[in-house]
């Protein structure tokens, strides 16, 4: 997994890099969204969480 706490303004300059990763899933963490770099990362097959905090949602699956 990818974790994202990059502005939305600089995650396309990361998109190559998470490409070539070929990581199963990208985070973009609690007030992260970049629809356009997230469509293209579903399009290479990869999941995509936006704006999502990582510890908030694993309590809630824990209560």
């Amino acid at each position: 997994m990818v974790q994202l706490f990059r502005r939305p303004n600089d995650i396309p300059r990361h998109l190559h890099e998470i490409l070539a990763h070929k990581p199963r899933v990208v985070w973009m963490q609690l007030g992260i969204r970049h629809d356009e770099v997230a469509e293209q990362l579903a399009r290479a097959g990869i999941d995509v969480v936006q704006d999502r905090c990582v510890k908030v949602e694993l309590d809630r699956i824990r209560r």
